[in-house]
């Protein structure tokens, strides 16, 4: 029968052992894991503090330049100041026993020429709204010339704006069938509307930065 040298058959069962995963020599053992570095607290604190304060500064930058509230605000001012300069152009004279109008002035070339002002000033108004919408930039909608509502609250205070708006002109039209009874009320409106306006449109953009700030976007 034939035999197996003792040094063949050594090198055979070495040969079957496979190599270590961790390393070539199977006497050394594996390792436990490789070493993490610490994390440091201060550095991961000052991080955070970073992105915060990141987060708050693309937040503030939505806020127009201190001169835009006020130029908006006497813009506007202005605006209801001539539509009720064009309304005083309808100066009633007589009214007939059924209600009906007897006789009525409107003279021409003023109108046109109040309209032609509150239609420049009105065009002024539309051109700050592009540039405070080009301001804002894509991230954030616009909605009727102001930052779109981002929550109930918002609506609210937005459409109850627009109504305070409307109702200030409807003012104007009653004042304008009843001059005598306060003569001084288009240059109180127009003062009260700027006044008013710039405020509101104030307060609703702090409102909306602060909105954002808490929602950490």
């Amino acid at each position: 029968m034939a035999t197996t040298p003792l040094d063949t058959v050594g090198t055979t069962v070495t040969q079957m052992i496979p190599p270590s995963r961790t390393g070539s020599r199977p006497d050394v053992p594996p390792e436990t894991g490789a070493s993490q570095p610490a994390i440091d607290p201060a550095a991961a604190a000052a991080a955070l503090d970073q992105i915060a304060a990141d987060r708050d500064g693309n937040a503030e930058r939505l806020m127009p330049p201190k001169w835009w509230y006020p130029v908006n605000g006497v813009i506007v001012g202005v605006v209801y100041l001539l539509f009720a300069q064009l309304f005083a152009q309808f100066a009633v004279i007589e009214f007939g026993t059924d209600g009906w109008l007897v006789e009525a002035r409107f003279p021409l070339l003023e109108s046109v020429a109040y309209m032609a002002a509150a239609a420049a000033l009105c065009y002024a108004l539309l051109e700050l709204g592009e540039w405070r919408k080009r301001q804002i930039g894509s991230d954030y909608s616009v909605f009727m010339g102001e930052l779109r509502p981002r929550n109930a609250f918002m609506w609210v205070v937005l459409l109850t704006q627009f109504v305070v708006e409307i109702g200030a002109f409807a003012l104007l039209l009653w004042w304008m069938l009843h001059q005598s009874v306060l003569p001084e009320m288009p240059m109180l409106v127009a003062v009260v509307m700027g006044a008013v306006l710039a405020l509101w449109d104030y307060l609703y953009d702090r409102y909306f930065i602060a909105t954002i700030k808490k929602e950490g976007r």
